[in-house]
């Protein structure tokens, strides 16, 4: 019998005894934000990494007990402090390197972390911290090998590891060592059966888990490891089949992404055995198989509660295109209940609830929801689910994910599902909207391969639907995006679905439903989000200080773009008695980028602008010709000119300073005449441009 380690700390220890010359860790980040050249490291070489940055971070007053917040990119280190931190009898708290200053001083301020470990670049992304920051060069330097503290006990907390969720604000899980050991303990014990001659690839990023439990499943296989910046569906099955891999995790979109590439002659050479995945498309699962020649096993776990339920090698071929997400995994066990945790029958749908060792501890700080999630001993999921007399289960939804039509309940989730098996779709999320007649109506945001016309794909994807669901289950609502706003775990995130133009499938026309409006600046409503999305979208060098943004001159308009969120801001100057309207400012929240919003807050801007009788408006730009390597100057340029604000000839013009700093920065101008006001050139041009030093420079420029 296996005796499996109880901590982290002793895991790095008896792998780097019993493997210390075995290849544990390949980083390949060559495609990501920091490329570098391939990072490979031993067990011993592992345990030894360890040991220096657990002496650093133990130099610098991190003590067991403490949370330390890590926010890097994927790359070795950030494994190291994740199990030095554990080594100490501190937890880890990952932030994403794509948060900003709201959502990471939440997970900051709510985990109570004592420092943050991160990089002055990414630092000023999520600024001001008031939390003490230990720049990632200080851990990598040789250190003394002074004695460090006992080692921790399985019971210690080793991660705050917050949800990443798709409703509400997120809560950090307490995961102990015992949490993990005896998740990946059962990937050996069981189906997989990792053993040292495997080779795991992770293709998410670090704040996530499954990179996490990757590691330490190595760590106690003796497996080694393959970590990339990310996924990238042109290149992974690249990366599976350079790196030899045997064993890969994925989940959500990445199986229909990968679909989307071109077939390759390559597509069966590698010596992958087992694919898992978390929402494998039934109707796409024969596919998968099929064209890469391993077969895809349906797995299902939580951030709460680490994995529960499988598809086997035993159980695989009868479940092939099912959607079935198998059954409990030993030592768990499930019941389906209705509303009032009364179990249901065989085949009725109701929520999943699961029990059984090797859970989170509960959530951080929050007694009330760590009693809601267990109540009567269960931990209740959330997710909707349904059972066979022979154990079997399926997942059909979110019981807040329902949505009630004429009295009908239908699970979102069945109708994305049959979606994507259109060839034509690449991911589908559902929602509900509100309808007089029936109390909700279905939309569905579709994102297609290739270009279609709008109506004719409506027309198709309704009569795909109907061919395969229940009439009431066709959605009548239709919205097609270049892409949909995703979670860390790649799910679609639907809290951030903000609706624009829509096809009617029943009176056959386009509606607007975008509840979207250009509002004055409030900032007992507005300051956190057009704040973090001003110091997102411009360098501290050309940012003035924010009172000057949200206290701004009495000849200055602070306009919001808001839906049922801020999605951006413009702050505009009124050019004296011109009629001339000249932007400073003009942002659309990061997350939101490529889906129509800047358009939208230029049109509503126009419209504005218009109404109160302004004549043209003005803006200046960064000259392309004077950085050549910097596309976001052409990116923004072209931004302008799709939305009717053209480059103007004004080949002098240099305003006196740039941005905070007073640099000096070649400008070039741009515009466009409003409502019935002259074309931008001549005298009126001269004019607009002498209105524009004055009242935005200060200098007098005839």
């Amino acid at each position: 019998m296996i005796e499996f380690p109880s901590t982290l700390d002793e895991a790095v220890r008896r792998a780097a005894k019993k493997w210390p010359d075995r290849t544990a860790w390949i980083f390949d980040l060559r495609e990501g934000p920091e490329p570098d050249a391939l990072i490979s490291m031993t067990f011993a070489e592992v345990a030894a990494g360890v040991d220096r940055v657990a002496h650093h971070l133990h130099h610098r007053g991190i003590r067991a007990g403490q949370r330390v917040a890590v926010m890097l990119h994927n790359r070795s280190d950030y494994s190291l402090i994740w199990l030095a931190l554990a080594r100490l009898g501190a937890a880890m708290v990952p932030i994403s390197v794509k948060s900003r200053h709201d959502d990471a001083s939440w997970i900051l301020d709510r985990s109570q972390a004592a420092a943050v470990v991160s990089t002055a670049e990414l630092i000023s992304n999520i600024a001001p911290v008031s939390t003490s920051v230990i720049e990632l060069g200080e851990l990598l330097a040789p250190c003394d090998d002074s004695p460090l503290p006992d080692t921790p006990s399985p019971s210690d907390i080793v991660n705050v590891q917050f949800t990443s969720g798709t409703t509400g604000r997120p809560k950090g899980c307490l995961l102990s060592h015992h949490y993990w050991l005896y998740l990946v303990s059962s990937l050996v014990t069981g189906f997989p059966h990792l053993t040292p001659e495997d080779r795991l690839l992770t293709a998410q990023s670090m704040s996530y888990m499954d990179p996490q439990w990757t590691i330490a499943a190595g760590l106690v296989s003796g497996a080694g490891v393959v970590v990339l910046d990310g996924f990238h569906p042109s290149t992974i099955w690249d990366r599976l089949r350079e790196h030899d891999v045997t064993h890969f995790y994925c989940v959500a979109s990445m199986p229909i992404l990968m679909l989307s590439a071109p077939p390759s002659p390559e597509d069966r050479n590698h010596r992958l055995r087992v694919i898992q995945c978390s929402a494998i498309p039934p109707g796409r699962h024969a596919e998968l198989e099929e064209r890469w020649g391993v077969p895809w096993f349906e797995i299902f776990g939580m951030t709460e509660t680490g994995g529960d339920i499988h598809v086997t090698d035993e159980d695989h071929d009868e479940c092939v295109g099912t959607g079935t997400i198998g059954r409990a995994k030993p030592g768990r066990e499930v019941r389906v209940v209705d509303s009032s945790d009364v179990d249901v029958a065989v085949g009725q749908m109701g929520e999943l609830l699961l029990r059984g060792p090797g859970m989170m501890t509960g959530y951080d700080d929050d007694p009330e929801a760590t009693s809601d999630i267990f109540r009567g001993g269960w931990l209740h999921t959330g997710d909707l689910a349904r059972q066979d007399e022979r154990g079997y289960l399926w997942i059909v939804g979110r019981v807040k994910d329902m949505i009630r039509r004429a009295g009908e309940n239908i699970a979102a989730r069945e109708v994305e599902d049959t979606l994507v098996t259109h060839p034509d779709v690449r991911l589908a999320a559902v929602v509900g909207v509100p309808d007089e007649l029936r109390g909700e109506e279905i939309k569905a945001y579709v994102q297609l391969i290739g270009d279609h016309d709008v109506a004719a794909a409506a027309r198709e994807l309704s009569e795909h639907c109907r061919e395969r669901l229940a009439r009431f289950k066709v959605p009548r609502y239709w919205e097609f995006r270049n892409d949909l706003p995703r979670t860390p775990s790649e799910r679609v995130a639907k809290q951030r679905l903000v609706p624009g133009m829509t096809w009617d499938s029943s009176d056959e026309v386009f509606i607007d439903m975008s509840p979207i409006a250009l509002a004055p600046y409030d900032s007992t409503m507005h300051e956190a989000a057009v704040r973090q999305i001003y110091e997102s979208a411009f360098p501290a060098a050309l940012r003035a200080d924010w009172n000057a943004i949200a206290q701004h001159r009495d000849d200055e308009e602070l306009l919001v773009l808001t839906s049922r969120q801020v999605l951006g801001f413009t702050l505009i100057r009124h050019l004296g008695d011109t009629g001339a309207v000249f932007i400073r400012y003009f942002a659309i929240d990061g997350d939101l980028r490529g889906q129509g919003h800047g358009s939208l807050l230029m049109e509503r801007l126009v419209e504005h602008l218009t109404a109160s009788g302004a004549i043209a408006l003005l803006l200046d730009v960064e000259d392309p010709d004077g950085e050549p390597d910097n596309s976001e100057h052409v990116h923004r340029i072209r931004f302008y000119e799709r939305n009717g604000v053209r480059l103007l000839t004004v080949p002098d013009y240099a305003p006196p300073d740039h941005g905070s700093t007073g640099e000096l920065v070649r400008l070039r101008l741009m515009g466009r005449p409003l409502a019935d006001g002259p074309l931008l050139e001549g005298r009126h041009l001269d004019a607009m441009v002498n209105a524009v030093m004055v009242h935005r420079y200060g200098v007098d420029g005839r």
